[in-house]
């Protein structure tokens, strides 16, 4: 495979003990990086449409990628004094980092996401996180968030800067979050800090510090409810409102080793009920008198906005976890493949924008346009994740049939 001449060129023929690099040697290195970048590239693509086949796609891209990590580490540890070695080390570099890009990007459904990112590419990863962190930082202040909850998010944002390590998965969520964040911030909408909240729960933020602050925020407003059997009401709503996620298990996770946040949540609310119901108990034997009837309460979110009890079935929208990008070539496809009769496509995107959301979507909503425009000019990393996403449909099918 192309891999093991790269391996060649930087484990033997780099390093000055063991071999003594040419000017033509190098010229040809040169002129053969960009061949054997294009042809490992047509190599995951014959690998992936084998998949059908039963081949195991994720295994061989996976090796791809950790041994595309291993040598771009081993990259930077070369040290070689003959002049035009520099050039050749960061042409190699760059050619290695474009592969790595492709699975990363492009082929994410068969990469090996527990894998740690390599040095220099965890490095400018992390200048393009700060980058971002100092963003989100200044609109957090113009805004006037609440600083415990700033804190909270940046923090994860700071102790990922110091990092060593990271592996793929941890440094996707990352950024997807850091995104997400900004976007929010940029439609500057009222009760924004609840939008805010919303957001890091549906994407399943099970960071421990907003585990507690998600905690403490609500125990403050029980706490602020005098009848005790209303504070019961007001928690039961939050265990209903816990007790089904708004994503598929480790679907979305900020730690995939740690329980969801739906769950920690749950888990906390069940306890606090359990509490106060001992409470409650505790207190009919002091007081066998019969308390007078609670006052109806109003229902509230975590965000202190009033949330009504049940959502009318006009406002309904239907979750999908995939991108919007992704969703609009799929309707496309219905309609090119004659499932979906179109009529006039620029109604029929809206009003599918309409009707559709994903965890990233902001409070507005998806917008029409936005939809139209993605539906008419799909990308390559689109039509192959949309792909993945139909032949996994028709193994099911084959599967149940």
């Amino acid at each position: 495979m192309k891999i093991q001449l790269l391996r060649k060129l930087i484990i033997n023929d780099m390093n000055p003990q063991l071999h003594t690099l040419s000017f033509l040697e190098m010229e040809h290195w040169t002129e053969l990086l960009p061949a054997l970048k294009g042809e490992l590239i047509d190599h995951m693509e014959w690998v992936i449409n084998l998949s059908f086949t039963g081949y195991p796609p994720r295994k061989r891209i996976g090796a791809l990628q950790a041994e595309c990590g291993t040598l771009l580490n081993a990259l930077g540890k070369v040290d070689n004094p003959i002049k035009g070695v520099d050039d050749l080390k960061l042409k190699t570099g760059n050619t290695i980092m474009e592969i790595l890009d492709k699975i990363e990007y492009d082929y994410a459904n068969y990469s090996a996401a527990e894998l740690s990112l390599p040095e220099l590419r965890l490095t400018k990863a992390l200048v393009e996180i700060e980058q971002q962190k100092n963003k989100i930082a200044a609109d957090f202040k113009k805004l006037a968030i609440d600083p415990q909850l700033q804190k909270v998010i940046l923090k994860v944002m700071e102790d990922i800067s110091k990092a060593k390590r990271c592996s793929y998965e941890r440094m996707s969520y990352l950024r997807n979050f850091q995104e997400a964040i900004i976007e929010l911030l940029a439609e500057k909408n009222t009760h924004l800090e609840s939008h805010l909240l919303n957001l890091l729960y549906s994407m399943n933020f099970n960071y421990a510090g907003f585990i507690d602050y998600y905690q403490e925020r609500i125990k403050a407003q029980v706490a602020a409810i005098t009848c005790e059997k209303s504070r019961g009401y007001q928690l039961q709503h939050y265990l209903q409102q816990f007790k089904r996620a708004p994503f598929r298990k480790k679907k979305i996770q900020f730690d995939a080793n740690k329980k969801t946040t739906a769950m920690l949540m749950y888990e906390f609310t069940n306890a606090e009920i359990f509490f106060l119901e001992r409470k409650i108990q505790a207190n009919k034997k002091t007081k066998p008198a019969e308390s007078p009837q609670p006052a109806p309460v109003q229902y509230q979110s975590a965000d202190t906005a009033p949330a009504p009890p049940s959502v009318p079935t006009a406002n309904y929208k239907i979750l999908s976890l995939n991108s919007v990008d992704l969703l609009a070539y799929f309707f496309r496809l219905m309609i090119e493949a004659g499932v979906i009769e179109a009529g006039v496509k620029t109604e029929l995107t809206r009003f599918l924008a309409s009707i559709l959301t994903t965890p990233r979507t902001g409070s507005n909503g998806i917008s029409g346009d936005s939809f139209y425009r993605k539906y008419r000019e799909p990308v390559h990393s689109t039509a192959v994740q949309t792909k993945a996403s139909l032949i996994k449909m028709i193994k099911l099918i084959d599967a149940a049939f």
